[in-house]
């Protein structure tokens, strides 16, 4: 049983709304990961001139996993679903390796409040995106 923080889900079934969703907006994966996106982008306003090649990669970054989010709701098949799911699930750790960097070189005005705030944010976006991930992990096992 994997017991780490992030695969954590508080006893609650996030793979039930894939199937019961009639709009991506109430995939409760994509929420999470859109709140992150939208802090993000509050954060990185008040990035300095020099660093803003960092806070455009972090934007992308972060968007790439909503959006991946969203793909995978439109697909059709579970293998399509899974595969998308499972991009956002890497986007997310592609975003986690910007954000150490952005904390390494210092450029938050918050200083590490801000850091732990959207690192939080992701690692509760990922924990719901891990669910969808597992779930077609099980449909494709007992296929």
């Amino acid at each position: 049983m994997d017991t780490s923080y992030e695969n954590q889900n508080n006893g609650t079934d996030h793979t039930k709304d894939s199937r019961n969703v009639k709009r991506f907006e109430g995939l409760e994966a994509w929420k999470k990961n859109h709140e992150l996106v939208v802090k993000v982008y509050q954060v990185t306003r008040e990035f300095s001139d020099k660093d803003i090649s960092l806070a455009k990669d972090l934007q992308n970054s972060a968007r790439f996993i909503t959006q991946s989010i969203v793909e995978g709701y439109n697909r059709r098949s579970p293998k399509d679903k899974y595969s998308y799911y499972a991009r956002a699930r890497d986007a997310s750790f592609i975003f986690q390796d910007l954000l150490l960097t952005a904390r390494d070189l210092n450029v938050f005005t918050n200083g590490y409040a801000q850091y732990e705030d959207l690192l939080d944010t992701l690692i509760s976006g990922r924990r719901v995106i891990n669910g969808l991930v597992e779930s077609f992990e099980k449909r494709n096992d007992q296929a």
